[in-house]
């Protein structure tokens, strides 16, 4: 669905800080008046929206308020680490081919400074779409080179899709919806996810239900149909009368 031409720069939620391929570009906003810091800024990047973290206190607005891919950030310092939390972020997709994100997901982020080492830690949370945390980080170093608040323009094409066409099944039409269970004989349940799925204890709920699939001598890495055999060679002509 990402590849389709009108969500390409339909933009990533916060986490995608510690997700994406980018480095981070951070500043703060003072009150014209006190001169003290209300918010710190982290700059967009292409295809992942500004996050403006306020410093001053407020609270976060009615659940029923306008989400935004930045969601709405609150900070405040914790000894030398400045823990975040974000709420009112839009609904999407945490990994490109991974889980979804609802409207529900949270973000809390711990920003850890060690030296020129700057860690990144996101404990997010999404009651719809995760069992339980997950937790990821991400290292940053500062950079002398000067680096753009907003990344380069985010510039859709055409990923593969024809243009004007949408790929899509009917209910029910999708051939490939129960492809991984069949070539690997697992059950159904084990491939939906969910935290549990992710520890070795998780064999033994599945045991009677899992049916090993025959040895695979070629064509392993996909499922699909082993390649065709190669051709035998062309037979050399024989002159004419011998």
């Amino acid at each position: 669905m990402l590849s389709v031409i009108e969500h390409q720069c339909g933009q990533w939620g916060p986490f995608y800080l510690v997700k994406g391929p980018f480095g981070m570009k951070i500043w703060n906003e003072i009150d014209p008046v006190s001169g003290i810091t209300i918010a710190l800024v982290i700059g967009a990047w292409e295809d992942k929206g500004l996050q403006r973290i306020w410093m001053d206190g407020r609270p976060h607005p009615s659940k029923n308020a306008a989400h935004e891919r930045g969601g709405f950030t609150t900070g405040e310092w914790q000894g030398t680490t400045l823990v975040t939390y974000a709420t009112h972020i839009k609904a999407g997709a945490l990994r490109r081919n991974g889980a979804p994100n609802s409207d529900q997901a949270t973000i809390e982020a711990h920003f850890i400074r060690h030296g020129d080492v700057l860690t990144a830690l996101e404990i997010i949370e999404d009651p719809i779409y995760l069992t339980e945390p997950e937790l990821i980080s991400k290292t940053f170093q500062p950079d002398p080179n000067p680096m753009s608040p907003v990344g380069p323009p985010c510039v859709a094409g055409y990923e593969g899709v024809p243009e004007g066409k949408v790929p899509h099944y009917l209910p029910g039409a999708n051939p490939s919806i129960d492809e991984l269970t069949k070539f690997y004989g697992i059950p159904r349940e084990a491939t939906l996810g969910g935290a549990e799925t992710m520890y070795p204890e998780y064999r033994k709920k599945i045991k009677d239900k899992f049916v090993r699939p025959e040895k695979c001598t070629q064509n392993c890495g996909a499922p699909g149909p082993p390649p065709p055999p190669p051709a035998p060679p062309a037979a050399s002509a024989s002159p004419a009368g011998r």
